[in-house]
């Protein structure tokens, strides 16, 4: 069911065929932060291109706290939000 999928060995993501994003982290390594990161504000691009929902789901189960190198690539997340993209996010 997946139109689209990546794999770093902390992070696993998919895009399904609905554009919900998946992400799933095994650890908060720097490939793992930059490819979440990087997939996603691609998919913020995109969606806000297109005025379409981003709808996005992230798995953290299996993490402790956040590294200050992941707390600082994820606010840029919220910095770079553009106004206009209607979003959804769900962590687990």
């Amino acid at each position: 069911m997946n139109s689209s999928s990546s794999d770093v060995v902390g992070c696993t993501f998919e895009l399904t065929d609905d554009n919900v994003a998946i992400f799933r982290f095994a650890d908060l390594k720097r490939e793992s932060v930059d490819l979440f990161v990087d997939t996603l504000k691609q998919l913020v691009k995109e969606r806000d291109a297109e005025q379409a929902h981003s709808r996005t789901l992230v798995d953290a189960y299996q993490l402790s706290m956040p590294t200050p190198y992941a707390a600082k690539r994820f606010q840029e997340l919220v910095k770079d939000k553009p106004e206009t993209l209607k979003s959804s996010v769900a962590i687990i």
